[in-house]
């Protein structure tokens, strides 16, 4: 199984984290909202291993955790109006957006069951983004056992949204978790 690392993102060279990373490691660190554990998307040891110490079911994928000013359209469909809207207003922060995959991608991250979407985040703490912003989009997940809340998770869990647009431009936010954020009006 693979070994968890608790580290202090403040303490540590991002040149040792990306190291890390890269050999398949799973981290744990804290973040803007909860203690995550992070890993490589792309490390299906590293994958397993989050699974693993969380007694995480795999129908239930990882969210990735993306830098500020990504360039979506290596995963994802670009970013629709609305999507844009709440990105300027909400990144760097507590919002996770579920986005479908691109069908040009040539491979997609590791996440746990296959699907055609992915949750996305930006989170909004500087030694986590100096990361994202060397490494790339990370695996991630709170570090506590699946199906147990952790001490004040709901005052500080990210909120997830999904945002469907036509093309009269009408959009509608489905809100599959509350968290933080609220207030939707752009």
């Amino acid at each position: 199984m693979t070994i968890k690392y608790s580290i202090n993102l403040e303490n540590i060279s991002s040149y040792d984290i990306i190291n890390l990373l890269k050999e398949g490691k799973v981290l744990e660190t804290k973040t803007d909202t909860l203690p995550a554990l992070i890993c490589d998307p792309y490390s299906i040891k590293a994958v397993e291993g989050i699974f693993s110490l969380k007694k995480r079911p795999r129908s239930k994928q990882l969210p990735l955790f993306v830098p500020n000013n990504w360039n979506e359209k290596t995963l994802v469909n670009q970013w629709n109006t609305w999507e844009k809207k709440l990105i300027k207003k909400y990144w760097p922060g507590p919002l996770t957006i579920i986005k479908k995959f691109s069908n040009e991608i040539s491979k997609k991250p590791v996440l746990g069951d296959p699907t055609d979407t992915v949750a996305l985040r930006c989170p909004d703490w500087a030694p986590l983004l100096k990361i994202l912003e060397k490494f790339g989009p990370i695996a991630s997940t709170s570090s506590n056992i699946s199906g147990q809340m952790s001490e004040n998770e709901a005052n500080i869990r990210s909120t997830i949204v999904q945002i469907t647009e036509n093309e009269k431009n009408d959009n509608k936010i489905k809100v599959l978790r509350s968290g933080n954020i609220k207030d939707f009006n752009l």
